[in-house]
């Protein structure tokens, strides 16, 4: 991918009048249906051309947005395990959720994460527009790379807490597992290293696990018990008490302790910032929870319609 000043492209280019002509030329013996559903993608990908977005517009959507608390440290923590483009933009796609407006120099843009990448629009709304741009989720990994390595990502602070704000992530996973497990686990002995935790109660024993998640002589061991546990659990689910947490996403958490991490910097004590506002894609109910009640009488004031469902 180019420099700074060049664009993230949406999914192909622009055709011709001509060019719809002649696929429908060479599709005469396809069913109408068919027909109907090629002339739909023919538009669809004219469309897709229609907007064209400052890179430093795009830049402000990847740090900015996506609705996920402390998203730029838990993105660089992706980055830092170096693991291919596809498994980052995977991790992304988890992360990135819902929907954001921002104000810009070019206006008001709004923006929808979705399966097939981010969306964006100008206006109120980007989750059902067919003119939206879309940026595939590697083409965002491949930005967001880039910006990491010129250090306009993410603050200097942000980089270097980002390591251990996802070993507290994952030590707060490991913490309410193993309250959670049943009597017979504890009489059957799982996950040992978990039974020295210390501390009074849970901010202290979290920040304690934390800590010895950075020893490999801890985290080793941890990472056997824990196979243990999991392929036990998958046989025997009285194991948990309650069955709300992800064994999967913990195991693979553990193992990326182990991966060889990369360092990046930044001279930036923040962040650039626009001006926010809400889109009528946004749910308010989501919104309730993550932003601030001043900021809805705001919204009311200005839209006259909104959709819920996100999720």
């Amino acid at each position: 991918m180019g420099g700074p000043d060049e664009q993230l492209q949406g999914p192909g280019g622009g055709d011709s009048a001509g060019g719809t002509y002649q696929q429908l030329t060479l599709n005469l013996f396809l069913s109408e249906a068919e027909q109907i559903q090629n002339i739909d993608e023919a538009e669809n990908v004219k469309a897709s051309s229609a907007f064209s977005f400052a890179q430093k517009d795009i830049d402000h959507v990847l740090r900015l947005g996506g609705n996920t608390d402390r998203l730029r440290e838990r993105v660089t923590a992706e980055f830092e395990k170096q693991k291919p483009v596809p498994e980052i933009a995977a991790a992304l796609q988890s992360l990135y959720h819902g929907g954001n407006g921002f104000t810009t120099d070019a206006g008001r843009i709004t923006v929808w994460y979705g399966e097939d990448g981010i969306h964006l629009s100008y206006g109120k709304s980007a989750r059902y527009d067919k003119s939206a741009q879309v940026i595939s989720w590697e083409g965002a990994a491949e930005r967001i790379g880039e910006l990491l390595e010129s250090g306009q990502f993410a603050s200097n602070v942000e980089l270097a807490e980002a390591e251990g704000y996802e070993r507290s992530l994952l030590a707060n996973k490991l913490w309410n597992l193993y309250h959670d497990l049943s009597d017979e686990a504890r009489e059957a002995g799982y996950l040992p290293s978990l039974s020295e935790i210390k501390g009074n109660g849970f901010p202290e024993e979290s920040a304690w696990l934390t800590e010895q998640l950075r020893d490999p002589a801890f985290r080793q061991p941890l990472t056997e018990e824990y196979a243990a546990f999991w392929t036990a659990y998958t046989q025997d689910r009285n194991l948990l008490r309650f069955h709300y947490h992800k064994p999967k996403e913990i195991w693979e958490n553990l193992k990326d302790l182990s991966l060889s991490h990369k360092a990046f910097s930044s001279e930036m004590a923040e962040v650039p910032a626009v001006k926010q506002f809400i889109t009528e894609d946004v749910d308010l109910c989501q919104y309730f929870r993550q932003k601030k009640l001043k900021d809805y009488a705001a919204f009311l004031s200005s839209s006259s319609s909104f959709c819920c469902g996100v999720r």
